[in-house]
């Protein structure tokens, strides 16, 4: 069996993880946002939710605000 030289072993470990990140994320979600749950929040769940899921930092923001105690579509849009 053969050594791996110190700088082969560096490009393919570093070819593997550009190969297995996720790639970044641009869109939007159409949230049906509850009762007790702010605008604020949902972005929050939203970003914390693509940091869990291992994707790359975006921005993240809502295209409207509705406050705690109201319910309904809450436009969130992601991007680079």
């Amino acid at each position: 069996m053969t050594a791996m030289s110190p700088c082969a072993a560096s490009i393919s470990w570093k070819r593997f993880v550009a190969d297995a990140a996720p790639a970044a994320l641009n869109g939007w979600i159409i949230l049906n946002k509850p009762l007790g749950f702010g605008s604020t929040n949902a972005v929050s769940a939203v970003k914390r939710a693509l940091r869990v899921g291992g994707y790359p930092k975006a921005k993240v923001g809502h295209g409207g605000t509705l406050d705690p105690l109201a319910t309904g579509v809450l436009p969130i849009a992601i991007g680079p």
